[in-house]
């Protein structure tokens, strides 16, 4: 089997969402300071890097993350190459072809953008329909 990681490395200056506080990693000890081991904490709002949300962020009564086992976010996937189009479309996913019993990853338009400091405006999104195709 092959993995694939997709995520993004957390870091100082990273693109966040408007109004969400940065990610802030504070050391509490350190073995090379003389403590018995090194320790810190981290700090981070929900839509920073890499994130899964939940239904429960979108519907009312939606699941929450905690509702989801670890396994529900590995497997068998077929990735959607949706790079040039403006929006992922509930007519762009029914052109396409998914397997019974697979996860979908969706390749956007965002990928292909420059990782800056500012948060994107223009980003792509799913629009509402799409998921239920």
């Amino acid at each position: 089997m092959i993995l694939y990681d997709l995520s993004h490395v957390i870091r100082e200056g990273m693109p966040l969402y408007p109004g969400d506080p940065p990610p802030r990693v504070r050391r509490l000890s350190s073995i090379d300071e003389g403590a018995a081991l090194t320790t810190s904490t981290l700090e981070l709002p929900c839509h920073v890097g890499t994130h899964v949300d939940a239904p429960a962020h979108f519907l009312e009564g939606g699941r929450m993350l905690s509702d989801y086992t670890v396994e529900a976010f590995g497997g068998p996937a077929v990735v959607l190459d949706l790079a040039s189009e403006a929006n992922v479309s509930a007519v762009t996913v029914r052109a396409r072809s998914i397997p019974a019993g697979r996860h979908v990853l969706l390749r956007t338009r965002n990928s292909t953008r420059p990782r800056s400091r500012a948060y994107d405006r223009d980003h792509a999104f799913i629009e509402p329909e799409a998921p239920r195709c």
